[in-house]
């Protein structure tokens, strides 16, 4: 990891740190302790300067100064002592070397699993159920990997957790996202036209100037989430929850929003008047009269 890397890593546990003040004080544990365990994940995988050295160095100088220490260990430790008798023998320097170079090895073999996985997905374009894709999918979510643009057009993915997820202009267009858990995902503009999403969870996250249009996100739960110019055209919104949500400039023309929960939504109501708002819960708290709009 370079030192780019390191920043970047710095600056989203920073970043996580002022969203975890928000989570509390909305109130969400199950949302905080998400947080509180992404934070762990950076900070584990924020490497120290001589982590950074370390990783930046060729296996031939890695080796050399294997070598050395091992000669000056030798050099210096008693002459009866069980560390010089071990020091003396060239079989321990052959295996710390081994182990050395199979240590530097290690983001490498990273590199080709998540290549791999993918590849994976990939490969399953264009096909509806693949059980390897979805393992593949959270396998890269876990590993904390950036997927932008990632193409998941028509593919089923019902009751999928990918929680904290990056896929910025993803592409999930016809998708079944079903009871899928994503909360604190940053899906900025992500195309979820005609997707199928019943019961979807995703708190906290951010779907700025996505699009929804003719989708089915019913009873999904978009709680304190950035929906900032999203377009909800003719999408079925009936049941969902917008509590605490950014939807300014959001676009609901033909949308139904029959029960919808929009208490303290950051909203403009005019934007509301060409969806079907039976018994929804407008930013006031009050159920939707239409003398109110």
């Amino acid at each position: 990891m370079n030192r780019i890397d390191a920043e970047l890593k710095k600056k989203q546990i920073e970043e996580l740190k002022a969203l975890e003040k928000i989570v509390e004080s909305k109130g969400d544990p199950n949302v905080s302790k998400l947080l509180s365990k992404k934070q762990r994940y950076l900070k584990k995988n924020n490497p120290s300067k001589f982590e950074v050295w370390f990783w930046n160095q060729s296996y031939f100088k890695t080796g050399l100064i294997v070598s050395i220490v091992f000669i000056i260990l030798s050099y210096v430790s008693n002459e009866n002592s069980l560390l010089s008798l071990i020091l003396n023998s060239i079989e321990p320097l052959s295996v710390v070397l081994a182990v050395m170079i199979f240590i530097k090895e290690t983001p490498e073999r990273k590199k080709q699993y998540n290549y791999q996985a993918l590849s994976t997905i990939d490969s399953a374009s264009g096909i509806r159920n693949s059980k390897a894709r979805v393992i593949a999918l959270q396998d890269l979510v876990d590993e904390g990997i950036n997927l932008d643009e990632l193409d998941l057009n028509n593919a089923n993915l019902e009751g999928i957790e990918m929680n904290g997820v990056e896929i910025k202009n993803g592409i999930f267009i016809g998708a079944n996202l079903s009871d899928a858990v994503m909360h604190l995902a940053n899906l900025q503009k992500g195309d979820f036209s005609e997707v199928y999403a019943p019961s979807i969870q995703i708190r906290f996250g951010n779907l700025s100037f996505s699009n929804f249009k003719n989708s089915n996100f019913s009873n999904a739960d978009f709680s304190n989430s950035n929906l900032m110019f999203a377009n909800f055209e003719d999408a079925n919104l009936s049941g969902a929850k917008f509590r605490n949500a950014k939807l300014r400039g959001a676009k609901f023309k033909g949308a139904y929003l029959n029960g919808a929960d929009f208490k303290d939504a950051k909203i403009d109501l005019n934007s509301l008047k060409k969806g079907k708002l039976e018994n929804a819960i407008l930013p006031n708290g009050e159920e939707y009269k239409e003398s109110k709009v």
